[in-house]
């Protein structure tokens, strides 16, 4: 529940006063100016935040349901994992089900819909998400002089409007990373990924996705009664070990997953140099490789159409043929003589680090361009960080062994860039399958516990788990749109329409906690709860 999420008790509170006027200063006009309050939050793509706007239709929304059958049907790869009979099995179904029934989170669930989407409703969110946001958006940040922050501010200011999802008062973003590979660019040339702009939705990986820095923010500024700043810095598929690495973690050696993808690096490029001594060209190795490609994405394709195929019998001899001709081609593509590839390069250790100690400085040096409020003569102070990150890690031994020590460093250098060795530090923990079995098993998770308690670092630092906020049970609404979807003979419209229906709960994979908004919002609380006590 709420309180065992936290590694210490923090105050449930309940905030009436509901959404303001975006953009209205909290502090009366005739106050004195007040100190900003700056917090960064770093990490890999759950930080930029997957969750897409769309699925905030299910905040108010009762919890569905998930059946055993389902249950036994998800956690069947947890279940062969980590050997559990049938009797274990039932046991987490029914710790699982005492969870999602806990009056606690029902009661926070309520509290947090009421502030975040008060009047939110499937229809309203379905009108405004598919057919309004997007020309919102453009018309803003078309404009002669517009930005995407304003187009963005645009967009949320609409959902505020129309629904009562709040825009920050007096909290700004300064964003580097994430929305990369956006449609509803209208600037081209123009580097997406450093925005800034008052908070709100449309800081996550993408224009229409948020991640925990939004209720985070709004839930932080309820209990401060000061102007904030949240720095923003993430980037997906990174590790700790190589990419964030912090700088008294020490140089850099390569794991041993690394060592052996760089031996079989040499080896592919002993073949190619045999093939080119051997008189092979690479306009001839090209060919070759462009007329593989066309046969295997002439097979996806086929893959894609046996859906179509309405008689059983027959899609089940075309789908074992296809299967088949996938196995000949993936044989023959490890006997192609491999294409000339650069040496994997591990040179840039720390790389991402240095991009955010670089980015971190810049907005410091400049505050007024980030915060409208901030006051020279009241100053600043970095009041706090955040990081959540992890999965890359889990991928690599060397990288999960050594993460918390690496952990450790990050904070206590951290501590070093805020000028600040008292700096209060938030850990959040991974747990994107939902289950605290898996959690407290994971090597990274554990890792990140172990950080989080470790006797340099503690003062300070608090560890929220991310497990009990999360919302397993979108898989029978992914399951819901995998059969509308394959449905022998569905029309575009129907699988349009089915896609839509998922996108107004979940927007993305498990390793992005399904892309739930209920999920962020819950966590971001949870993290805004964390960040206020260790600052008291």
């Amino acid at each position: 529940n709420r309180l065992t999420a936290l590694c210490f008790v923090t105050a449930g509170m309940i905030w009436g006063d509901g959404p303001a006027r975006a953009g209205e200063a909290k502090q009366a006009p005739d106050r004195p100016a007040q100190e900003l309050q700056v917090f960064i939050l770093a990490g890999q793509s759950n930080m930029q935040g997957h969750a897409t706007f769309s699925t905030l239709a299910y905040m108010p929304q009762p919890i569905k349901e998930m059946s055993w059958e389902k249950f036994k049907s998800e956690t069947d790869g947890l279940r062969r994992r980590f050997n559990l009979n049938d009797e274990m099995q039932m046991q987490h179904y029914e710790d699982y089900k005492k969870r999602m029934s806990d009056p606690e989170l029902l009661q926070r669930d309520k509290e947090l819909a009421a502030i975040f989407t008060p009047g939110v409703t499937d229809e309203k969110m379905a009108k405004f998400a598919f057919e309004e946001a997007r020309p919102l958006y453009q018309k803003e940040a078309g404009k002669e002089g517009g930005t995407v922050s304003d187009g963005v501010l645009a967009m949320a200011r609409g959902l505020e409007q129309r629904m009562g999802t709040p825009v920050a008062r007096n909290t700004h973003i300064a964003a580097f990373g994430g929305l990369e590979g956006f449609s509803w660019r209208s600037k081209p040339g123009v580097d997406d990924r450093r925005q800034h702009g008052l908070l709100s939705i449309g800081y996550g990986a993408q224009l229409q996705k948020f991640g925990l820095e939004y209720p985070f923010g709004i839930q932080l500024e309820k209990k401060l009664d000061q102007p904030i700043l949240i720095i923003k810095v993430s980037w997906g598929g990174r590790t700790l070990n190589y990419n964030f690495r912090p700088p008294s973690a020490g140089e850099y050696q390569m794991t041993g997953a690394e060592k052996k993808r760089m031996e079989g690096w040499k080896k592919s490029q002993e073949r190619y140099q045999t093939y080119i001594e051997g008189g092979g060209t690479d306009e001839e190795l090209e060919a070759k490789w462009a007329e593989f490609r066309k046969r295997r994405q002439k097979e996806k394709e086929f893959g894609g159409e046996l859906r179509k195929i309405e008689d059983k019998t027959e899609r089940e001899k075309r789908s074992k043929e296809h299967q088949t001709r996938v196995w000949a081609l993936d044989k023959e593509e490890r006997e192609m003589v491999p294409l000339a590839k650069p040496m994997p390069d591990h040179t840039n250790a720390g790389g991402d680090w240095r991009l955010m100690d670089g980015y971190v400085k810049e907005v410091l040096e400049d505050l007024g361009k980030y915060h409208p409020d901030y006051d020279e003569a009241a100053g600043h102070k970095v009041a706090g960080a955040i990081w959540f990150q992890g999965f890359n890690d889990q991928l690599d031994r060397d990288c999960s062994d050594n993460y918390a020590e690496n952990m450790v460093h990050f904070v206590q250098d951290m501590r070093v860039l805020a000028d600040n060795p008292k700096l209060p530090f938030v850990i959040g923990v991974m747990g994107m399958s939902g289950m605290p079995f898996e959690s407290n098993q994971n090597a990274v998770s554990n890792a990140q516990r172990k950080a989080g308690t470790d006797e340099r670092i503690k003062d300070h630092t608090a560890l929220v788990e991310s497990w009990p906020y999360t919302t397993p049970e979108l898989a029978v609404f992914l399951e819901e749109r995998s059969v509308k979807q394959g449905k022998p003979g569905a029309t575009p419209e129907e699988r349009g329409k089915a896609e839509h229906e998922w996108q107004l709960r979940g927007s993305n994979a498990g390793y992005h906690y399904l892309g739930s908004g209920r999920f962020f919002i819950r966590f971001g609380d949870a993290i805004a709860d964390a960040m206020h006590e260790l600052i008291q």
